[in-house]
C-alpha cells in the first residue's frame, strides 16, 4: 500500500508540473498574439489544449467561420511560433489540407 501511495504522489507532483509548464507555454503564445486585432479569431488560443493538431476545418468548426478564415487563423499562429506546419499523409486524393501543431504543448506532454 505504501508503494502505491508513493507512486501516485509523484505522478500527481509530475501532474502538476506539466500543468503549471502548460500554462507557461500558453501565456507565452498570449504574448505573442498580443499585438494582434482583439477580435482576430488567431488569439481564440484556449482551444489548442484540446487539439493540439488541427487545420482550417477543424477551426471553423471550434469557433463558427469559414474555412479561409480559419486558414488565416493558423497562419497568423505560425508566423507567431506559436503552431509549427507539419506534413500529414491523410491518404486522401487531391489537395492536401494544410496541418499544424502546437509543437511546445505536444513535446512537453510527451516527455
Amino acid at each position: 500500500m505504501q508503494w502505491f501511495a508513493q507512486i501516485v504522489e509523484r505522478a500527481a507532483g509530475h501532474t502538476g508540473s506539466i500543468v503549471e509548464q502548460s500554462q507557461q507555454i500558453i501565456e507565452q503564445w498570449t504574448e505573442a498574439t498580443s499585438t494582434l486585432r482583439h477580435d482576430s479569431n488567431a488569439r481564440a488560443l484556449g482551444c489548442l489544449p484540446g487539439h493540439p493538431v488541427i487545420n482550417s476545418a477543424d477551426v471553423a468548426d471550434l469557433l463558427g467561420v469559414n474555412e479561409r478564415t480559419g486558414r488565416t487563423a493558423l497562419e497568423l499562429l505560425a508566423e507567431r511560433g506559436v503552431l509549427q506546419p507539419i506534413q500529414a499523409d491523410t491518404g486522401h486524393v487531391g489537395r492536401a489540407r494544410r496541418w499544424y501543431a502546437a509543437a511546445d504543448l505536444l513535446r512537453l506532454w510527451a516527455a
